[in-house]
């Protein structure tokens, strides 16, 4: 089974991820990874892959192989956190990916499910992604 993701995230009642500074005062944000599946060698568990840093000092994450440090081509989750060159701020999470079935494609914002409301308005929810049809 190829590499599958989904990951939980928290957001806030303006669909903003939601964060909290940690002791050393660098702000967490709310998201878990979630990676299931083998890679090739069907021994090796897939895990959370982090690219190498761009000009700006962004990273971008997904789950895959360890021994492969490319990006998926088939419609996955990403993780980009933005560097400091940018301005820094919150991670973005997003699809992306062009394999998928003549007729269908791999859509930019992940699919959401919710698992709870929280207080004041936000909500956790499970983002996943797949290739979905496309518009006639």
């Amino acid at each position: 089974m190829a590499c599958k993701s989904k990951i939980k995230a928290t957001f806030d009642k303006h669909g903003k991820l939601v964060g909290e500074l940690n002791s050393k005062h660098i702000m967490q944000y709310k998201y878990e990874w979630v990676c299931e599946g083998h890679c090739p060698d069907n021994k090796t568990h897939c895990k959370v892959i982090q690219g190498k840093p761009d000009q700006h000092g962004g990273v971008r994450e997904w789950c895959g192989c360890p021994n492969d440090p490319n990006e998926p081509k088939d419609c996955h989750l990403v993780v980009y956190k933005p560097g400091k060159g940018t301005g820094g701020g919150p991670p973005e999470i997003f699809c992306a990916g062009n394999e998928c079935d003549e007729g269908c494609h791999c859509p930019e914002k992940p699919i959401e499910s919710v698992i709870a409301d929280v207080p004041g308005g936000g909500k956790v929810v499970w983002l996943t992604c797949s290739c979905v049809p496309d518009a006639p």
